[in-house]
């Protein structure tokens, strides 16, 4: 009766592992497309080249004169509260047993190889054109598939009005390893 009574035991946290594992494994499956989705959302670094021209044809296309483009390396996105995440993430690691392979995975070099992050491009630009054709212009750049930011916005008026000049920071994002950072 007592080894009836364990063995139904057993089957019955058996069959909640068992559903904890799909759970598990449709968690994970959600992950990956959602995921993938989001990459689809960023920008590959062939893209940035087209991109880039791309941007030289929506100009002139909303009559507006490109005067200057500068791009900047990749820079790792950084988030509220990111940082603390960090620290825990650390200070479990550190409380855990540690192998050859987990001191090889927690050697700086090896994990930022690993390491995926969000990574943006800044990209400042001046340009000039009259009010509209800059709106023409910003509504060519909303219309682009993946993700982009636009910030620092300044606009003025010089000897020419109506026409006038801006300058903007637009952010392009991809997934980048820490290694990459690095470079």
């Amino acid at each position: 009766e007592e080894v009836r009574e364990k063995n139904s035991l057993k089957e019955t946290e058996l069959a909640e592992v068992k559903a904890q594992i799909q759970q598990f494994k449709e968690t994970f499956e959600m992950f990956e497309r959602e995921r993938e989705e989001f990459e689809g959302m960023l920008f590959s670094e062939k893209d940035v080249p087209a991109f880039l021209d791309g941007i030289s044809k929506f100009a002139e296309k909303s009559s507006v004169s490109v005067m200057d483009m500068k791009t900047m390396r990749f820079q790792e996105v950084r988030y509220p509260g990111d940082e603390e995440a960090m620290r825990e993430l650390h200070s479990r690691q550190r409380t855990g047993q540690s192998t050859r392979q987990q001191e090889a995975e927690e050697d700086p070099k090896v994990k930022a190889e690993k390491i995926f992050t969000l990574a943006a491009m800044p990209i400042s630009f001046k340009v000039e054109g009259t009010y509209s054709d800059f709106i023409k212009f910003l509504s060519h750049l909303e219309d682009f598939k993946q993700l982009l930011t636009i910030s620092n916005v300044e606009i003025a008026a010089d000897k020419d009005y109506p026409i006038l000049e801006c300058a903007f920071t637009l952010k392009i994002y991809s997934f980048k390893t820490l290694a990459e950072l690095e470079l």
